[in-house]
């Protein structure tokens, strides 16, 4: 992304500019969580799809990164936290720690995978830097 794309394209996801118009559309569907594509044609919200099983990963950005994730990871954590029974009060200490433990192992192993990815990335890169690129 160009410098003004970017600034831009931060400015819109910091300010979500068609939340109030984009609400009815979720409460409609009953939909309390997800992630809606849509456009705008003719000055009125057109909607492609809610998608309700959204996956936001936030990794640190790599050299090879064009845009960090972390705004869209925040905006996710955010949204979870306001579905209902997120703190549900029947849960136990033992379930939250053991909930932290999974979520601690998925992302040591997605923190492997993009290291690993990254490596061969740049190993990649530097291949074709050197030697000109395969076709």
């Amino acid at each position: 992304m160009s410098g003004q794309h970017r600034v831009e394209h931060t400015a819109f996801v910091r300010d979500n500019p068609h939340a109030v118009e984009l609400m009815p559309i979720f409460e409609k569907a009953g939909i309390s969580y997800g992630r809606i594509d849509y456009t705008i044609v003719d000055g009125r919200i057109q909607v492609f799809e809610i998608n309700t099983n959204p996956t936001v990963l936030n990794d640190p950005p790599t050299p090879f990164d064009r845009y960090d994730s972390l705004p869209y990871a925040n905006m996710h954590a955010d949204a979870l936290a306001q579905l209902p029974y997120a703190n549900d009060p029947l849960s136990t200490p033992v379930i939250d720690e053991t909930h932290f433990q999974i979520l601690g192992r998925l992302r040591n192993k997605y923190r492997r995978r993009r290291m690993k990815l990254t490596v061969r990335k740049g190993f990649r890169s530097f291949r074709d830097a050197m030697f000109g690129a395969k076709p």
